[in-house]
């Protein structure tokens, strides 16, 4: 696989999130990504086995840096809220520092069927089971109600960054997604405190 695999590996992972970014998944062309890449079209197989293989690769090795950073924060002795927010300022700035994961989350995955769509569930599964954690944890301490559906909590809060992402991308990043922060966790945490 030649003198350094990994860096081979990054470069492929970088050029299929800008090419499939900018042309979609259905569009883009695994030579497309070669030559984004620097490599031989046949060099690609080395690594992936199709460009399936690749948009899932993506979204994998992302999540794992997001969840590395995100392990950090759970294990902090904090309060929920602190917590809430500290997870959406999280989200926010990654994303923001990732335009192109960014359209491909928000975009690219709507569009999704099959295996493609059933590997996402898997890889967002543990961002998943952190929200309801924080949420759970919410409701054992009485900072949220009881009544609380924990799944009409985690939608709450993973719809209301979504609907922020997705804002942002369509006015490609024309303002600081980050900067958006406090004031979507204020909502999202008194949205999530209110008794019905």
């Amino acid at each position: 696989m030649g003198k350094n695999p990994n860096r081979k590996h990054a470069q492929i992972i970088e050029a299929g999130m800008k090419v499939i970014a900018e042309h979609g998944y259905h569009q883009a062309k695994v030579s497309d990504i070669a030559k984004e890449a620097k490599v031989a079209d046949g060099t690609i197989y080395l690594y992936f086995n199709n460009k399936e293989h690749i948009l899932i690769s993506i979204f994998e090795e992302n999540m794992q840096q997001f969840m590395q950073k995100l392990e950090i924060i759970m294990q902090k002795t904090i309060s929920v809220k602190e917590q809430l927010f500290e997870m959406a300022q999280l989200q926010l700035e990654f994303m923001e520092n990732r335009p192109e994961l960014a359209t491909l989350a928000h975009f690219e995955l709507l569009q999704t069927k099959g295996e493609i769509h059933d590997n996402m569930q898997r890889i967002l599964s543990p961002f998943f089971q952190a929200v309801i954690d924080i949420i759970n944890r919410g409701k054992e301490e009485q900072v949220f109600p009881g009544s609380l559906s924990t799944e009409i909590g985690r939608i709450c809060f993973v719809g209301i960054l979504n609907e922020a992402i997705t804002t942002w991308v369509m006015e490609k990043g024309s303002y600081s997604l980050a900067a958006q922060g406090p004031l979507l966790s204020e909502i999202m945490y008194q949205a999530l405190r209110t008794e019905v």
